[in-house]
């Protein structure tokens, strides 16, 4: 409010009062009744943007200004933003040429300055033997210039005149002698005193620049800075290693350029600023001298990965000038909600100003043309992301005030294993048009329903966070709901499955391997999850193979097998022909069922009681023996 109350009560709505006065328009010859019409107009404008700057509603006391309230309403974010980005202090690139002067060019520049004076304190007593000497007219043109300055001009000051000059007066060189002396005298005995408590001054000094240690050259250019090399030295002996997932070079573009990847995720809250600093440098240091490519990886960005503006700017004054020009391109990966309500102040950091290519792309095949090896250079997790959508629905609505503000209502919204995708297949970001893809774990999912009311019923709502809920409508509704309560269930069961196999430590020996791992396949083949159920049946294969089982049922090991889920019976037969066969893992066996059997979901409980009877039954002949 106070910028916005200066910039327009100062520079705007004056000139827009009397506009002739600061030469926003010609004089224009009106009569008397325009330039009163004229003249209120501009004052209620002004009155206007002042409410609007203001952010202040016109109110009962202006009741004639009332009608404004839509405008002032409807443009106070646009006036918000523009005062937000106009507080801003753009870096400029002059910032580097700042007199930053490091501890060791101080001590240097301090043993030059005491040989100098000790090598010239003498000569200065005696300023007139190299006075310089000026022409009447110049002196009359110095004069005029410092009047305008109001200054005391005195024609026996320390400038003299040449004695040819019309104006040279008696006083000579004897009264400026006499003059100096009064002046400065006291000040070099002074600076004298202090030379001789000094003692003798160093020996001249080499007036040549230290090779850097970091410095990178290359066609004439320099690649470092004062900044730079201060900061690289200061935390030499900071450990990076675990950063080495966020900020990385990996292949090269379609260019033949370097390629880095900032995976914008791995950005954790509790990193300290310098360690970050100090790696993204350390890392891109040695492509400095090279032209290089940015990949921004937005998948799964959250509010909490946003880099202070802080550490911006700081990275951006240590990040050398030539380096920085190197930058050909950049290229967002799966822009969000996230990126799109970046603080503006971030935004107003002018990294791109170097770089003629800037592209937000949806997916990494659209990543792909620009980068042919993004797929193998980028982390797992973010290609699981993409590949994850197992189904997509369309049209899908999300009415206003259910997600955070958004001109799109209409969207497809994909349907994964482990994710919903929100896809907005237009929208803007940074002023360019791209579809964004806002992704919500179903493990962050607590509670999906049907709206209430009848006039809601292709309407559900998903509860997530901390009281928040998602509203959806599409005629797909039912189908939507039936798929994210079965992922959910998918995700309880896995989750469940997980604190079986990790459940409480007890000891382990070599010979509960084998019985062990035949109750993990066995509880497996009857889980929800085709995966889970091929995977146990091929394990199945291997064990028999590996422990040479003698089972009357043989098993093939086969990629893609599909294992139906209702397969109790086959579960059951195929614990009764291991259980008959391989007797002596039967104890091992029995001791793996007992210890998960608590944490396992009730379904698997009644699978687990059936197929660990046959064992039971070895169980009694073993204590018969």
């Amino acid at each position: 409010i106070a910028i916005g109350g200066f910039f327009f009560l100062r520079l705007v709505c004056p000139a827009i009062t009397a506009p002739e006065v600061f030469g926003v328009e010609p004089d224009v010859v009106l009569s008397e009744k325009q330039r009163d019409t004229t003249k209120r107009t501009r004052i209620l404008v002004t009155k206007s943007l002042m409410n609007l700057a203001n952010q202040v509603e016109f109110g009962v006391k202006e009741q004639f200004m009332l009608v404004m309230n839509r405008f002032v309403l409807g443009e106070m974010e646009n006036v918000s933003a523009f005062l937000d980005e106009l507080a801003v202090v753009p870096p400029e690139e002059e910032e580097e040429s700042l007199s930053v002067v490091s501890d060791l060019t101080k001590e240097d520049a301090t043993r030059a300055m005491h040989y100098f004076m000790a090598s010239h304190v003498d000569k200065m007593r005696q300023p007139w033997r190299n006075s310089v000497f000026i022409s009447a007219g110049q002196l009359e043109a110095v004069r005029e210039a410092m009047s305008l300055q109001r200054a005391v001009f005195s024609p026996n000051s320390l400038v003299t005149v040449s004695e040819g000059s019309p104006t040279a007066t008696g006083t000579g060189r004897g009264s400026l002698e006499n003059k100096f002396e009064m002046r400065l005298g006291p000040s070099l005995d002074a600076l004298k005193a202090v030379l001789a408590e000094l003692g003798d001054p160093p020996d001249a000094p080499v007036m040549a620049r230290t090779a850097r240690s970091h410095t990178v050259t290359s066609k004439g250019k320099e690649y470092t800075s004062i900044l730079f090399e201060e900061y690289m030295q200061r935390n030499q002996g900071r450990k990076t290693d675990h950063l080495a997932g966020l900020f990385y070079a990996k292949g090269v573009s379609s260019e033949k350029r370097t390629v880095f990847y900032y995976i914008a995720r791995r950005l954790l809250p509790d990193l300290n600023k310098d360690t970050f600093i100090y790696h993204i440098l350390k890392t891109a240091q040695p492509h400095f001298h090279k032209e290089y490519e940015l990949v921004f990886d937005c998948t799964l960005f959250t509010p909490q990965n946003i880099l202070e503006y802080s550490w911006c700017m700081k990275l951006f004054k240590l990040f050398p000038k030539d380096a920085r020009k190197n930058l050909k391109a950049m290229y967002v990966l799966a822009p969000n909600e996230t990126l799109k309500g970046i603080p503006r102040r971030i935004q107003s950091i002018n990294v791109m100003k170097y770089c003629k290519k800037f592209v937000l792309v949806a997916n990494v095949g659209d990543l792909k043309r620009d980068i042919p090896k993004a797929e193998a250079d980028l982390p797992t997790d973010t290609l699981a992301v993409e590949m994850d959508t197992q189904c997509t629905f369309s049209p899908v609505t999300i009415p206003s005030g259910s997600l955070p503000v958004t001109k799109h209502k209409e969207i497809v919204l994909g349907l994964g294993n482990n994710n919903l995708h929100f896809i907005y297949p237009k929208d803007t970001i940074f002023g360019q048009t791209c579809t964004r893809t806002d992704v919500l774990p179903f493990s962050a999912v607590k509670e999906v329903v049907q709206a209430p009311g009848k006039k809601e019923e292709d309407t559900i709502l998903i509860k997530h966070g901390k009281g928040l809920a998602i509203k959806l409508s599409s005629p797909s509704s039912q189908q939507i709901l039936q798929g994210i309560k079965a992922a959910l269930a998918r995700q309880s069961e896995d989750s469940q499955l997980a604190r079986i196999q990790s459940g409480p430590a007890r000891a382990f020996s070599p010979s509960d391997v084998a019985g062990t791992l035949v109750n993990m396949a066995l509880l497996n083949l009857g889980s929800a999850t085709r995966k889970a159920r091929a995977a146990a049946s091929n394990l199945l294969a291997q064990l028999s193979i590996v422990f040479n089982f003698s089972s009357e049922i043989s098993l093939v090991e086969a990629e893609g097998l599909h294992v139906p889920r209702n397969n109790s019976p086959l579960v059951i037969r195929l614990s009764e022909s291991i259980a008959k066969s391989e007797q002596h893992i039967t104890i091992e066996f029995v001791q793996e069922v007992v210890h998960v059997f608590r944490a396992m979901p009730e379904f698997l409980k009644h699978l687990c009681i059936e197929y660990i009877a046959p064992w039971l039954r070895n169980m009694g002949d073993l204590l018969a023996e």
